[in-house]
């Protein structure tokens, strides 16, 4: 998976803009933001041991190899204080508008709401019998190869079950279970021993229930003791 750009800009030159940038605009609204000036001051007080190391690897004929240390190993202290500083009182602050941050030059919130879709698939499932008259459900997306799996747009996967004779369809089914997790045991009581277990599957959406999937073919087996 790849990894997501990171707001702080790598090259030298373009972090220094960057950081000078957000300590200027954060000074100007400590109070309109409420951030704690102590807090703030560690990072000003890092920004003033920061400046000069940057300045003294500037000049690529009169710069040294200590130099060049010195400022890899301040800036790599000076931006892990300010990683934290924006993640625990810029990033989720409320009197920061998206429009703040963007001036910021950090992340800004996803405030758009994305409706999941329609769920078009069925389940693929299968029921194991096990002691204890237990039904372990196994299920997965067909898409996937083996492993169970949950529909990324369903919230449970619901069964819908009988037992003795044969149902007519889901809806002739009187039981139903959830569950949030596609591999699950159903636990039934001792007088279903012995019967038969007629299910079908279906992914759900809780939110919405016009969004859950269809049901797809039946599952049979037999409750064991």
């Amino acid at each position: 998976m790849a990894k997501s750009k990171d707001f702080i800009p790598r090259p030298d030159k373009d972090f220094y803009t960057w950081q000078d940038n957000l300590v200027t605009l954060v000074t100007a609204n400590l109070v309109a933001w409420g951030i704690d000036p102590v807090v703030f001051a560690v990072i000003t007080g890092l920004q003033t041991t920061y400046k000069p190391l940057f300045m003294a690897i500037l000049n690529k004929a009169t710069r040294t190899t200590t130099d060049i240390h010195s400022h890899r190993t301040g800036r790599k202290t000076y931006e892990q204080a300010l990683r934290t500083f924006i993640r625990e009182n810029l990033t989720g602050n409320k009197k920061l508008s998206n429009t703040d941050r963007e001036n910021l030059g950090i992340p800004v919130i996803d405030t758009t709401k994305t409706e999941r879709p329609k769920i078009t698939d069925t389940v693929f499932f299968k029921m194991v019998s096990m002691p204890g008259t237990q039904i372990k459900f196994v299920c997965r997306r067909t898409t996937d190869s083996t492993r169970p799996s949950m529909h990324p747009n369903a919230d449970t996967v619901e069964i819908k079950y009988k037992l003795g004779s044969a149902p007519t369809g889901a809806a002739d089914c009187p039981n139903t279970t959830t569950s949030k997790k596609a591999s699950f045991i159903l636990e039934l009581d001792g007088t279903a021993a012995g019967q038969k277990i007629y299910a079908y599957a279906r992914w759900k959406n809780d939110s919405d229930n016009k969004k859950s999937g269809p049901f797809g073919a039946s599952q049979t087996g037999t409750v064991t003791e």
